[in-house]
């Protein structure tokens, strides 16, 4: 009697492990998911290479990393979908009529506008590919080689869109300043901040497309002929 109340209670303390099949199982789930972080890892940071973009196509490794939110590819991360969590839009202004920014002219005008982003866009992944280019936009923007190449194509595609194929027009970046601490803590309704100008271009019919002439160049050019002919 002694014996079996001694190996009952021995039993009992037992771990009873899962089967090998099961054991399997979860094995090749945690390789799996490790090789999907190493793909996310290796595919996001420094310059891809043909191999580390072979590695993002291997089917069902893209879904399952945005699923999860472990794309790091991604420039913005979850936001509430309010303007603030917008750093930079880019917007087409359909024949300005002289206006040379938006800071000029006060939010007052009345031009027509074509965001680059669409107000029904839906969102996730769609919604974050447009404030990605205009992110890219912004950085870009001081580069003389590569600042014009995202808004040729931008505004190329969003006046084609419209049908437009002539006149003059103005593609600018805009970017939100971020609220101050002592603003944000204030309980006092703050003044809605005018947007900086990041960049700004005349539009212009190419025969490529449209291409842009950025504001500031346009400014030298005429102070250069006017110091010319005053020589």
């Amino acid at each position: 009697m002694t014996h079996a109340g001694e190996g009952d209670a021995a039993g009992a303390g037992q771990v009873k492990l899962p089967s090998s099949g099961l054991r399997s199982v979860l094995t090749l789930l945690l390789l799996l998911h490790l090789f999907a972080l190493f793909v996310a890892v290796v595919s996001n940071f420094g310059a891809r290479s043909g191999l580390r973009l072979q590695l993002r196509e291997v089917p069902g490794v893209r879904p399952y990393l945005q699923l999860l939110n472990m794309d790091t590819a991604w420039n913005y991360h979850l936001v509430f979908g309010t303007r603030e969590d917008r750093d930079f839009h880019c917007e087409v202004v359909l024949q300005p009529g002289g206006r040379s920014s938006a800071a000029e002219s006060g939010g007052g005008d009345r031009s027509e506008v074509i965001p680059l982003m669409p107000a029904d866009v839906w969102p996730g992944s769609r919604g974050r590919r447009y404030l990605m280019l205009a992110y890219n936009t912004a950085a870009n923007a001081g580069s003389d080689q590569v600042e014009s190449v995202l808004p040729a194509a931008l505004a190329s595609g969003m006046l084609r869109q419209r049908g437009v194929s002539e006149g003059t027009h103005l593609f600018r970046c805009l970017g939100l300043e971020p609220a101050s601490r002592d603003a944000a803590a204030s309980q006092r309704p703050q003044r809605e901040p005018l947007p900086r100008v990041v960049y700004e271009a005349d539009l212009l019919p190419g025969t490529s497309g449209w291409e842009p002439v950025k504001r500031s160049d346009v400014t030298e050019r005429t102070e250069s002929r006017s110091a010319e002919d005053q020589r």
